[in-house]
């Protein structure tokens, strides 16, 4: 059963990348989950799970996917994204009116 890392809310600014979850060192296999209930038609979020392959080495894009207009299913899950050194999650909302709320979810998959 999923264990709930760490969670939280973030008011997206227009074309800022968020910082979710920067260099978490907690090693193990991660699923994030994103709520876009309060997305409209012409709204566009994207969000990005970036893992590094060694100790040393540089975080790399592992995952990531972009949603469009109002949302049918606004729960959002990654895939289980496997990290032995250090995890950073990222929220970036692209077009809008305004900022939208968006609540977020780190848990270990193991």
């Amino acid at each position: 059963m999923p264990t709930v890392l760490l969670s939280g809310s973030q008011t997206a600014v227009i074309g800022t990348t968020h910082y979710l979850v920067s260099e978490n060192a907690t090693n193990g296999t991660f699923v994030f989950s994103i709520d876009t209930r309060n997305m409209e038609d012409g709204d566009s979020v994207t969000f990005q799970i970036l893992a590094r392959g060694s100790v040393t080495g540089p975080s790399v894009d592992s995952y990531g996917a972009t949603y469009y207009h109002k949302q049918g299913r606004p729960m959002k899950y990654s895939i289980p994204v496997p990290s032995p050194f250090r995890t950073t999650f990222t929220l970036a909302q692209l077009d809008s009116i305004t900022g939208k709320i968006f609540d977020w979810t780190m848990m270990n998959a193991e």
